[in-house]
């Protein structure tokens, strides 16, 4: 998962360089000045995305995504659940040993 928030930089503009080196595409700006004559959208692989300064882009294996503040912060509580100390330890092992299993070590049957 990839993920950059489209930040004001300017008076109408906003970091289209951060955004598009990490996600690739354009983010092209229509209408006229002024806050409310500006139409923000981010392009890529033929398909539109309308944005607002503070968005969130999230590339999820091709999949994009654009989120507000607060449903970045549900996309991230969910996809990225912190574990225990003992579960991370526990699931080394269980990999270690299954991978001398596969390689015929030690531990093969």
């Amino acid at each position: 998962m990839k993920a950059i928030q489209f930040k004001k930089t300017g008076q109408y503009t906003g970091n289209c360089e951060d955004v598009t080196s990490l996600l690739a595409g354009a983010i092209t700006y229509s209408g006229q000045c002024g806050v409310a004559g500006i139409q923000v959208s981010y392009e890529r692989d033929g398909e539109t995305f309308p944005i607002q300064f503070d968005d969130w882009l999230v590339d999820i294996e091709g999949v994009i995504l654009v989120l507000s503040e607060k449903q970045y912060q549900a996309l991230n509580s969910v996809a990225y659940k912190p574990i225990g100390l003992g579960e991370a330890i526990g699931r080394h092992v269980n990999e270690y040993l299954s991978q001398q299993q596969r390689q015929g070590g030690l531990l093969s049957k």
